[in-house]
């Protein structure tokens, strides 16, 4: 399961332990709507590899913390 934005956010504020003052703004033109980064550069070249699975919501929650 993939958390949306403002789950994360509210994640970070909680983890953070600062009171949630997230306030919803309207969009800006050209918003993108996805953002993906491909790790295969650092994966071939280092070995590197993720220690948790950020599409399982309780192993992002650890990572968080």
């Amino acid at each position: 399961m993939i958390a949306e934005n403002i789950e994360i956010a509210e994640m970070i504020c909680n983890i953070m332990g600062v009171k949630n003052q997230i306030e919803f703004v309207q969009d800006r033109l050209g918003h993108d709507f996805r953002y993906q980064i491909d790790s295969d550069y650092i994966r071939m070249t280092q070995g590197w590899k993720p220690e948790y699975n950020f599409f399982h919501i309780g192993d992002f929650r650890k990572a968080l913390r």
